[in-house]
């Protein structure tokens, strides 16, 4: 199948976390973590209670933090082998994940060194990251202009 394709990305669907236990005891459980961040994740909610959502999101950091990635992170992570690679596709595909939580990146960082040089430029964070969050600048009231969408 792959030697067939003109195009190769490797996309990583977020929930791969789950398998790591990174959301598993969280005090109101992953049903009402999917709800609680997409309530969390506007423009209003921000302005609303910043500071519900920085600790949600710090709260997610620590989980993610405790928790170490697993095959689901892994496999994608070898598929950036060069050795691997170079008998499925002509070049490195893109590497695309909805993970926010950084187990992707660790899953490439924790490879052998071809791998990680390799992963260097990957994956994109479709959703953006727990880790690097936007923050509005010193000085500000906080808020975001007009038609900003929040990452």
């Amino acid at each position: 199948m792959f030697a067939t394709s003109e195009s190769i990305i490797i996309l990583a669907r977020s929930g791969l976390s789950a398998g790591s236990g990174a959301y598993s005891d969280f005090p109101w459980g992953r049903r009402i973590l999917a709800k609680d961040a997409m309530s969390l994740a506007t423009p209003e909610a921000l302005e609303n209670n910043w500071s519900r959502v920085w600790q949600f999101h710090h709260d997610c950091c620590v989980k993610a933090l405790g928790a170490m990635p697993n095959a689901a992170h892994r496999t994608p992570a070898a598929l950036t082998h060069p050795n691997v690679i170079a008998r499925i596709a002509f070049s490195l595909p893109p590497f695309i994940t909805q993970n926010v939580d950084g187990l992707p990146i660790r899953a490439l960082k924790s490879s052998t060194p071809d791998i990680k040089a390799a992963g260097e430029k990957n994956p994109l964070q479709m959703h953006g990251s727990n880790f690097a969050p936007a923050a509005p600048p010193v000085g500000t009231n906080g808020s975001l202009p007009p038609h900003t969408s929040w990452p």
